[in-house]
């Protein structure tokens, strides 16, 4: 497998970010905090991770304050062919693409047993106790881990806590835990087998204590029952008596409310009619305003004014017949009048002409035409007016058809209202008045006798009292088996109610005391069944413990022997390649290591002249190029130099630290013929790595 590259969406701390390992040591550096670290975490994720789980390391490793999981894309070639694996992990979906074929995987154990076939690593953990090398991970003693256990861990395959070792301790441990105390007695810690048959003792000894406590309590149970028999018994008897007096005390309470439903109902009922009297009386009262209703639109000033015009034509009528009689009395037909129109002319053409004899000669003009006026005026007998008697009596008649129309208009008027005189219209607007006064009194009347409510509020009224009285009846229906008793029936009946009320107290006390009794007797059947199955469980637990004891004893013995087998197999080429390459890095400082029959390693000092224990003989940086050596050596083990396939990855996350410059410069050499076979991935925030490999600067993406 060769990464190509790796693109990330909400992982960590990227938003989004796309990365190229362009050869076969790509050098990764970027300053603190740029997430070097983050990108090793995602190229773990992306080869081990399954999206369709969910767990603490998967949502670990989610953008920072972002609520979606992430996307991770790692393109990568294998076997001459170029692959996409695609795993977003907020869908859970996983697809790997063969971009020559086309052929396309989503099933995630396929996915990971083609990865392992291209990478070699079959899990996370054997990938990161080999090639994977995290920030701070070979300073393996600030967590108090010795090289020898690291090397250990790693033979192993996993983790500390499945190491050959500790599996070891933990099987010494689990048949300590086992046999503790069995050889000398009693202890203050035993072990599970003693605690398990100290157990059984006590608990027989408990559970003969709980079955003879268990028969005094079915006695008292047995007691329970008869009293709980009469106490039924009594108690029927009472519910009896109770629903007959009940039934009494609703009968009679039914009939005192429909007595008090039917007075408020008699009191509706009354105001109804009340209201209704006082309504004919208003409509009777209405019927006679109806016909007076004209004489309110009567106008009295039209009618007044219409009969002054007919008087004044009176007048004028009465002025020419004393006119035309006196002319008649004279044997005249016509006399002269003079003509005022033609004296006011007279009159202004005098003034005008007066003014011509003072102002100037050009008035002379209106004296002139002021006498030839005056001679025609003269002359014609225009100056003078007739009055002709013909001509009156035409005045008059014309006078006498205007009086005589008026005089219709007007006694149409009255006939309209059906009266003769105005007097009488007077005497109806009167009357009307009055009509109108004692309707608005009628009404007063049923306002006040309503109270603020309604025709309708008081119906609704009686209908509901009307359905309350219905049920109440419905009631009485219902008890109608019931004979009212006399005075001194229902009294006995009460009685008969007490006694047996206090004879149920007296049973209940009982009952009290004989379950406080047995309250204090807290055994019961399912509680001894429970000590039997326990004892019967513990039994059988014991007997698994003396089992698996003497099966651990074996494996122990076997693991021991099987450890000696597998480990003598690799270790004179791993002692060969941990003296190789600490030789080179320690320029022949150290060349010569040994490793024990339980994996300790051993470095040959010659200074001392002998083999030393890296702890406590060796500097911090020695002791770290020492494990990180044991690491390539095991990557030489697992995958030998004479298989073409596969071509695992290497990443290695500021490893170098502790390193001084020339011991740095020849593990680079080492690096580099370990790129012959591996991919190898270099996180650094220095500059001196430029010149191991291609270089992408996180500093610029």
């Amino acid at each position: 497998m060769f990464i190509k590259s790796l693109e990330l969406e909400n992982f960590k701390r990227f938003g989004r970010l796309a990365i190229e390992f362009p050869g076969d040591i790509t050098v990764i550096k970027g300053a603190n905090e740029k997430g070097k670290s983050s990108v090793v975490e995602a190229i773990i994720a992306g080869l081990f991770y399954d999206p369709s789980k969910s767990n603490e390391s998967i949502r670990n490793l989610k953008s920072w304050g972002n609520e979606k999981l992430y996307k991770i894309c790692l393109k990568f070639e294998s076997e001459g062919e170029n692959f996409i694996l695609e795993k977003d992990f907020e869908k859970k979906k996983s697809l790997l693409t063969n971009i020559e074929s086309g052929d396309t995987v989503d099933n995630a154990k396929d996915i990971q047993k083609k990865l392992s076939q291209a990478g070699g690593y079959q899990t996370a953990e054997l990938f990161l106790n080999t090639s994977c090398i995290r920030q701070g991970e070979l300073s393996f003693l600030d967590r108090k881990q010795t090289i020898t256990q690291a090397l250990q861990d790693i033979i192993s395959g996993g983790g500390i806590s499945v190491s050959l070792v500790s599996i070891l301790k933990r099987i010494s441990k689990s048949r300590d835990e086992l046999r503790r105390g069995l050889d000398r007695g009693a202890t203050k810690n035993p072990g599970i087998i003693l605690r398990l048959r100290t157990f059984i003792s006590d608990r027989k000894e408990l559970l003969d204590e709980k079955k003879k406590s268990f028969e005094e309590k079915n006695k008292i149970i047995e007691s329970l029952s008869a009293l709980a028999s009469k106490y039924s018994d009594l108690k029927r008897k009472l519910e009896i008596k109770e629903r007959a007096k009940q039934k009494i005390l609703a009968t009679l309470k039914s009939v005192e409310e429909i007595k008090r439903l039917n007075i408020k109902h008699a009191d509706i009922r009354k105001t109804l009619d009340a209201v209704a009297n006082l309504e004919k009386e208003l409509s009777r009262v209405e019927e006679q305003i109806t016909p007076l209703d004209k004489f309110d639109k009567f106008d009295t000033k039209q009618y007044i004014g219409l009969r002054g015009e007919a008087d004044g034509i009176l007048g004028q009528i009465k002025n020419l017949e004393s006119a035309i009689g006196k002319l008649k009395a004279k044997g005249v037909q016509f006399q002269k009048s003079i003509n005022l129109k033609y004296l006011i002319l007279i009159l202004i053409l005098a003034a005008f002409g007066s003014a011509g004899l003072v102002l100037g000669k050009i008035f002379y003009l209106n004296f002139i035409l002021l006498f030839g006026v005056i001679v025609w005026v003269v002359g014609s007998n225009s100056m003078f007016s007739r009055i002709n008697a013909k001509k009156m009596e035409r005045e008059l008649a014309n006078l006498n058809n205007a009086y005589r129309d008026k005089g219709l208009k007007l006694q149409s008027i009255l006939a309209n209202l059906g009266v003769r005189t105005i007097d009488l219209i007077d005497d109806a607007k009167n009357k009307l008045g009055q009509l109108k006064s004692k309707a608005i009194s009628i009404e007063g009347k049923i306002e006040g006798i309503f109270r603020g409510e309604s025709r309708d509020i008081l119906e609704k009224h009686l209908k509901e009292i009307e359905k309350r009285i219905a049920i109440e009846e419905s009631k009485m229906e219902l008890n109608k088996t019931v004979q009212m008793p006399t005075h001194e029936e229902f009294e006995e009946l009460e009685n008969g109610i007490e006694m047996l009320s206090k004879q149920l107290k007296s049973l209940e006390k009982d009952a009290v005391s004989l379950e406080a009794k047995s309250s204090h007797i807290t055994v019961s059947s399912e509680e001894i069944n429970l000590l039997e199955e326990k004892l019967f469980s513990l039994t059988r637990e014991l007997k698994g413990a003396e089992a698996r004891a003497k099966v651990l004893d074996i494996l122990y013995d076997s693991l021991v022997e099987a450890q000696q087998n597998a480990f003598s197999s690799t270790r004179s080429v791993i002692e060969e390649y941990i003296g190789k390459f600490i030789s080179e890095i320690t320029a022949d400082k150290y060349s010569e290591v040994s490793i024990g029959p339980n994996m300790e390693i051993q470095v040959f000092s010659r200074e001392k002249g002998e083999y030393v224990t890296p702890e406590g003989n060796l500097s911090r940086g020695a002791i770290e190029q020492i494990y990180l050596v044991a690491r390539f050596a095991l990557i030489y083990v697992l995958f030998p130099r004479d298989r073409v396939l596969p071509r695992p990855l290497v990443v290695m996350d500021d490893t170098f630290t502790n390193f001084d410059s020339e011991r740095k410069l020849r593990t680079k050499n080492i690096v580099k013929e370990l790129s012959h076979k591996f991919q190898v991935v270099v996180l650094t925030c220095s500059d001196e790595y430029d010149n191991w490999g291609e270089v992408v600067d996180l500093n610029a993406i």
